[in-house]
C-alpha cells in the first residue's frame, strides 16, 4: 500500500505489471474465501471489515481494463468482473457477457446466465422485436467475506416453435448486450437430442459399497409396476448387500466392472440418493442425471452440486430447497421438484394381499 501511494503522489501511472502482481495475489483470497463462510474464523468482524478496506483502497489504484485485459490459470471472466464489482463499485454494460447455460430440446428452452452488481435491471428478452417472457429466474449470490461479490441472473426461455426470425436479441436497461442466431439455438437442440438415441437403460444407484436407501425402493417400485423398463442397480460386488438384492432377483451390475464404466457414460437415466462423483466419474455421462437424497442438504453442498450436472432432484418442503434466490446453488425450480410428503416406495412395492373381511 505504501508503495502504491508513494507512486501516486508523484503523478506517475502505476504500471500495469505491478497492477497484475497485485491482481494475482488477490485471485487467490477470492478461491479461498468466495462462498466459504467458514474460512475466516479465526477473524473478529473488525479484522474482516478491516480487511476488505484495505482490498478497497488497494483497488483504487487499479484500473479496471487492466483487470479485465488480465488472464492467469484459475482467473476467469467471473473473477474479472467481480472483482470491478465488489471492490471498484463500478458496473460497466461494455464489459457484459452473456452465455447458454444449458438446453431442454424437449421443451425447446434454453438457459440464459450473466454476472451483474445489480439484480434488479430491467433484462429484455426479444424475437424479431417482439419481447418473451422467461418461464423461470433465479438469482444466484455469491459473497466474499461478509460482502456481495456478485450476482449471477438466470433465465429459461421459450424458443418459439416455426419461427422465421434470424436472431434472439438480450437487453439491459434497453442497451442490446447479447444476440444469438436461431440457427445457432436449432443447433443446440440437435446435439441435445443425441439423448434419444442412448441406450434406454436406467441404473440405480444408492453408494458404490451399500444399498438401502431410496435409490433401492426406486428400483423395487419400477421392477413391480413397470417391468418393461430396463433397469439395473450398481453395487460393488463385494458389498454385504449384494446376495441379499441377488436372491431378490434384482438386476445387478458391479460398480468395479467394465461393463459398468461403459454403461454409465451412455444410458438414459443415473438415478441417486447418494452424491456420487467421489466413485463414479459422472463428467462424461449423457444421459440424465436424477438425484433423491434422503437426507437434508445445506450451504456447504453448493460447490459439489453445482459441478455435478444434475437435471432432476427431488426434495422433501422441510428440507433446504436450493432453487430459491440468493442460494448459492445454481439450480432452479425447474430441476429442483419439491414434494410435500416423503414417498413410501417400499410399501408399493410390497405384494399386495387380499383380505376377507365377513360382517355378521
Amino acid at each position: 500500500m505504501k508503495f502504491l501511494k508513494s507512486i501516486n503522489c508523484l503523478n506517475i501511472k502505476i504500471p500495469s505489471f505491478v497492477q497484475k502482481q497485485i491482481i494475482t495475489a488477490v485471485v487467490w483470497n477470492l478461491h479461498s474465501f468466495i462462498n466459504n463462510r467458514d474460512s475466516l474464523n479465526f477473524l473478529t468482524e473488525i479484522e474482516k471489515n478491516k480487511y476488505l478496506q484495505i482490498l478497497d483502497e488497494i483497488f483504487i489504484y487499479i484500473d479496471k481494463e487492466v483487470i479485465f485485459d488480465f488472464f492467469i490459470i484459475n482467473a476467469y471472466y467471473f473473477h474479472q468482473i467481480g472483482m470491478v464489482n465488489c471492490f471498484k463499485y463500478k458496473y460497466d454494460i461494455n464489459y457484459q457477457e452473456y452465455w447458454i447455460e444449458k438446453v431442454d430440446y424437449k421443451n425447446n428452452s434454453i438457459l440464459v446466465a450473466y454476472f451483474t452488481l445489480n439484480y434488479n435491471e430491467e433484462v429484455n428478452i426479444q424475437i424479431d422485436g417482439i419481447r418473451l417472457k422467461p418461464q423461470i429466474t433465479k438469482i444466484v449470490q455469491y459473497d466474499f467475506i461478509n460482502r456481495v461479490f456478485i450476482y449471477k441472473r438466470m433465465f429459461w426461455v421459450e424458443i418459439p416453435h416455426y419461427t422465421f426470425c434470424f436472431k434472439v436479441n438480450f437487453l439491459i436497461e434497453n442497451n442490446n448486450c447479447f444476440s444469438i442466431k436461431i440457427r445457432d439455438v436449432y443447433g443446440m437442440f440437435e446435439v441435445a437430442k443425441n439423448f434419444l438415441l442412448l441406450d434406454d437403460v436406467w441404473i440405480f444407484i444408492d453408494h458404490p459399497e451399500y444399498a438401502g436407501d431410496n435409490a433401492e425402493s426406486l428400483y423395487r417400485y419400477f421392477d413391480r409396476f413397470y417391468p418393461e423398463k430396463n433397469i439395473l442397480f450398481a453395487l460393488k460386488k463385494r458389498s454385504l448387500d449384494w446376495n441379499r438384492l441377488e436372491n431378490d432377483r434384482f438386476r445387478l451390475i458391479d460398480v468395479d466392472s467394465f461393463d459398468f464404466n461403459s454403461l454409465v457414460k451412455k444410458c438414459k437415466k443415473i438415478i441417486s440418493s447418494q452424491l456420487i462423483y467421489n466413485y463414479i466419474n459422472l463428467d462424461k455421462k449423457e444421459g440424465q442425471f436424477i438425484y433423491f437424497p434422503s437426507s437434508d442438504i445445506n450451504h456447504t453442498h453448493f460447490n459439489i452440486i453445482n459441478n455435478l450436472n444434475i437435471d432432476l432432484m427431488f426434495i422433501l418442503r422441510d428440507f433446504y430447497n436450493p432453487s430459491i434466490d440468493f442460494s448459492y446453488f445454481s439450480l432452479t425450480s425447474k430441476e429442483v421438484k419439491v414434494l410435500e410428503t416423503p414417498p413410501r416406495f417400499e410399501y408399493l412395492s410390497f405384494q399386495k394381499k387380499d383380505k376377507k373381511i365377513l360382517f355378521l
